[in-house]
């Protein structure tokens, strides 16, 4: 099924008074050898494997033409040989097709049939239970390139594609599934820095371009930035992230004058007056650099983290050119802070996205089914429209509502006074 050779080994024994100079590879298009690909030449050792790879910036097919030559030199007339003992040919890792399901990751009903489908001819494995199909014992087989897996339980669904002659794996694709009903881990925004309390597990979170980044792991002088699978469009934060393996989890302790962050055993502080650092301690030091202050402000939450003590650069914000987080005396991005809950999920509500304008004054104060938001920014050159959210609407406005229904109301948002208008977008230089 693949369509490239990623090495050729060729496995040799003894040369009898013969000494072999080198041993050359050609590939070629045709069986005549004459229009040749690419020629690799390597030197000759008894009893051993040569490999052989591809030049840089060359491809090896799959029905390309494989020639080796020998070049010798013959001592004596009689009883001269080499003793070739095969050739193995490695397909290129990713050549097969990874399988695709027809159910995206998010809540479902007990009971969803996931179709897991790959290419013609290939057989599927996977497991319900988070591990790797490539490595794990505990997995499924399916003999055709057709699998259907039931969802009972929440589950995480991890699949490969196998050539069944070859045995030649694909990635790795997966998705989670949250059945209705059942307990699920998550971390909501916290948008007011007074519902905080000792014990509170949190994340911090910010975002580069159209990514979500999490706190992670700490590094030398700083902490990793974690890429998020959760969506972000539009500049809008999520109201809840999944929970992930890769991020850092910080425990609060203290309180409101003075709170500290427990994560990996230690405590996060503000660690240089000269330098953007960020570290984590055994223990809260006497200077008070692990102390820190939490306000939350506007619509958008933003978290101004900042530690006391003595060192200057003091604020926690997220460097958004190298990915990280870090303290700093100015400038840099703002973090969110979204802290551990547990929710019992249900079946996706279906979003709708709608432009309108009124001719009465309109105000979505405290509304929970729906939501308008404004376009601040339009970059022509990605086709992207930054969107802000607004709350008081002037008539005559043009406006995008999103829309998700909750489940025990019928209401719809339409109105005979609303009317569908173009959105108008800010010029931009």
């Amino acid at each position: 099924m693949g369509s490239a050779i990623s090495k050729v080994e060729l496995e040799v024994g003894a040369a009898s008074d013969i000494t072999v100079n080198s041993t050359k590879l050609i590939v070629a298009s045709d069986a005549s050898f004459n229009n040749i690909l690419d020629e690799v030449t390597k030197t000759f050792s008894a009893n051993s494997t040569l490999t052989f790879t591809p030049t840089s910036g060359t491809e090896w097919a799959t029905d390309a033409y494989y020639k080796f030559v020998f070049n010798v030199t013959v001592s004596g007339t009689k009883n001269k040989f080499i003793e070739f003992k095969g050739a193995t040919f490695y397909k290129l890792s990713g050549d097969i097709s990874a399988p695709t399901f027809d159910v995206p990751s998010g809540n479902v009903s007990e009971g969803t049939t996931v179709t897991i489908t790959a290419d013609e001819g290939l057989w599927i494995s996977y497991t319900t239970d988070g591990t790797d199909p490539k490595t794990t014992t505990v997995k499924q087989w399916v003999t055709n390139n057709v699998a259907k897996v039931i969802i009972n339980n929440t589950c995480t669904l991890k699949a490969i594609a196998i050539d069944p002659e070859e045995l030649d794996k694909s990635e790795v694709v997966e998705a989670t599934y949250t059945v209705a009903g059942s307990e699920q881990v998550v971390f909501e925004i916290v948008t007011d820095a007074s519902s905080l309390n000792a014990g509170d597990e949190i994340v911090l979170v910010s975002h580069h371009d159209y990514t979500l980044y999490a706190m992670g792991e700490q590094k030398t002088n700083n902490r990793a930035g974690v890429a998020l699978a959760d969506e972000f469009k539009g500049g809008l934060y999520p109201t809840q992230l999944a929970s992930n393996n890769d991020v850092a989890i910080i425990t609060l302790e203290g309180s409101s004058t003075a709170w500290n962050f427990k994560v990996d055993g230690g405590y996060l502080y503000a660690a240089s007056s000269s330098s953007n650092y960020l570290k984590t301690e055994n223990a809260v030091d006497a200077d008070g650099n692990a102390n820190a202050t939490i306000t939350i402000s506007g619509d958008e939450h933003n978290a101004a983290i900042e530690f006391q003590g003595n060192n200057t650069r003091k604020n926690l914000k997220f460097n958004n050119t190298n990915e990280l987080f870090s303290c700093y005396a100015s400038g840099q991005q703002t973090v969110k802070i979204y802290r551990k809950t547990t929710t019992t999920p249900q079946p996706d509500a279906p979003v709708i996205w709608m432009t309108y304008s009124s001719d009465n004054d309109l105000d979505f104060t405290g509304k929970t089914d729906y939501t308008a938001y404004i376009a601040t920014n339009y970059r022509a050159e990605e086709g992207v429209v930054v969107l802000t959210k607004i709350e008081k609407v002037p008539n005559g406005e043009g406006i995008m509502i999103r829309q998700r229904p909750s489940r025990t109301s019928s209401k719809n948002l339409m109105s005979p006074r609303m009317s569908p208008s173009p959105l108008r977008l800010p010029k931009c230089s």
